[in-house]
């Protein structure tokens, strides 16, 4: 329940950000912020009724489907109404009045609408993106890390990489780059006004910053899954060579 209501505060949000008030864009951010802890009530809801922990991911369980389908419905939501503010408010240099070039300013008007289409695409894609490759780097984490290995020497190397420097900045960096983040940063881009300028300036470096992170966070992960046999087999040789 929790969960559809959440869907249903982002499309008011979403009709919200279609105004050409700025207060009322502004409190159709503030509407997508209640979204927002809508979502993160109704995970930690799920989990106590499942009387799971709350750092177990969940992926492929009934209640992680619906909920990344609402996730998705109100991300949608809040990229239409971007579109919508893009389109209504453009910028200067894409700003032409009807008048005897008429054909002109509509010409200057279609080519607003694509660029805007392209940058809000972009966002959108960037952050499908951020979404896979974040819950895929929460599965892989939790299972080499938080589901203890059957070994002494498992554990140990669990224990060691857990708190090692590298995976505390890979994970840091992620708190910048995982889709909520995006998300937020979006709708504070929204409620300062400044939505054109923060798209067009993500809308090829996004790219660049998200696959420097996940090659990164890749590199790691595949150190770690190597790590973990390669020193069971050496603490073993000893064994077997007496």
């Amino acid at each position: 329940m929790v969960s559809f209501s959440h869907v249903v505060v982002a499309v008011v949000g979403m009709k919200l950000l279609w105004s050409d008030s700025l207060s009322t864009r502004q409190l159709g951010v503030l509407l997508f912020e209640v979204r927002s802890f809508l979502d993160a009530f109704d995970g930690t809801l799920a989990r106590a009724r499942a009387h799971s922990s709350l750092e177990e991911p969940g992926i492929g369980s009934s209640g992680h489907l619906i909920d990344g389908a609402c996730d998705a419905l109100g991300c949608t939501a809040m990229f239409f109404g971007c579109l919508g503010i893009l389109r209504r408010k453009p910028p200067p240099h894409y700003s032409a009045l009807p008048g005897p070039g008429g054909k002109e300013a509509r010409e200057t008007l279609a080519q607003s609408n694509r660029r805007a289409l392209t940058l809000v695409g972009c966002a959108a894609l960037q952050m499908t993106l951020s979404s896979l490759f974040w819950n895929r780097t929460l599965s892989e984490y939790h299972d080499l890390l938080e589901i203890p290995g059957s070994t002494y020497s498992t554990r140990v190397i669990q224990n060691t990489v857990f708190k090692s420097s590298a995976l505390w900045i890979t994970v840091w960096f992620w708190r910048l780059t995982n889709p909520h983040a995006m998300m937020e940063m979006i709708l504070i881009s929204i409620f300062l006004d400044k939505l054109w300028h923060f798209l067009s300036w993500i809308q090829y470096i996004g790219f660049v910053i998200l696959l420097v992170q996940v090659s990164i966070t890749e590199t790691h992960l595949h150190y770690v899954q190597d790590l973990i046999p390669a020193v069971n087999a050496s603490m073993m040789t000893p064994l077997s060579g007496r």
